[in-house]
């Protein structure tokens, strides 16, 4: 069963769930397809699988980030740095999270939904913090989670819009490095670095 969710989450690297086929995975996984549909009975619910495989390691990732020191606007960039690895791993995330858990009945949809609202307070609590101390201006934590994710999720997925506009140095070590003190700069008082 663990296989077949990693062959799905390996497939939904190179493309968007409505793109993969149940074939398509049995042969990532070196199954037969039937294996599939005992285990989870059609491809969508293989898919909430990851899905929420996918959002408890998010989760993870953000958890840790509670404990560590410093500033608001370096807590915040801890946060943007975990979306994007996370969406470097994983270009297809929220075509998956809104087609396979959202759209779904599947009853792992209300844990990466709980999971989900838990990252919302966190950074509610930091958006409370970095506006009462003048580093983040006083905004909707509600619509700056749905930025950073999307923008996170933009810069993988449309890769080739960043090299026609920014050419070779989207190459450059760096680049995902100031795009990340730019998402930051949007939600901060002071200018980014």
């Amino acid at each position: 069963k663990d296989a077949l969710v990693a062959a799905a989450r390996d497939a939904l690297k190179r493309k968007p769930p409505r793109e993969i086929t149940l074939n398509e995975i049995a042969q990532i996984a070196g199954v037969d397809p039937a294996l599939i549909r005992y285990y989870f009975g059609q491809l969508g619910e293989l898919f909430t699988e990851a899905a929420t495989e996918i959002t408890r390691e998010l989760r993870g990732r953000l958890a840790t980030l509670i404990a560590e020191k410093g500033t608001v606007r370096e807590r915040l960039r801890s946060r943007i740095h975990v979306y994007l690895q996370v969406f470097r791993e994983n270009p297809h995330y929220h075509r998956l999270i809104v087609d396979s858990v959202h759209l779904s009945e599947n009853p792992n949809r209300q844990t990466v939904l709980r999971l989900l609202r838990q990252s919302l307070e966190e950074l509610e609590e930091l958006v409370r913090e970095g506006a009462d101390k003048g580093e983040l201006k006083s905004v909707d934590a509600r619509f700056l989670q749905l930025a950073i994710a999307a923008m996170s999720e933009f810069f993988f997925s449309a890769h080739p819009i960043f090299e026609a506009i920014f050419g070779a140095e989207t190459k450059d070590a760096d680049f995902a490095d100031r795009y990340a003190e730019f998402v930051l700069a949007l939600a901060s008082e002071a200018p980014a670095g």
